[in-house]
């Protein structure tokens, strides 16, 4: 019986570290969509004050 509880615990450890690694891609997959996301908002940015600069000479 001992043989099974230690076989639950290590599934249970294993189950447990797998979430844990998918949760951890997941937060680095949102964190650099997020990334992306503001720095084409940056670029966007720059580049119209580049064109109103041409504009307005």
């Amino acid at each position: 019986s001992r043989e099974r509880r230690s076989r639950g615990a290590e599934e249970r450890r294993s189950r447990e570290a797998e979430e844990r690694r998918s949760r951890g891609a997941e937060e680095r997959r949102s964190r650099g969509a997020e990334e992306q996301r503001s720095r084409g908002a940056e670029e966007r940015r720059s580049r119209e004050a580049e064109e109103e600069e041409y504009n307005f000479p």
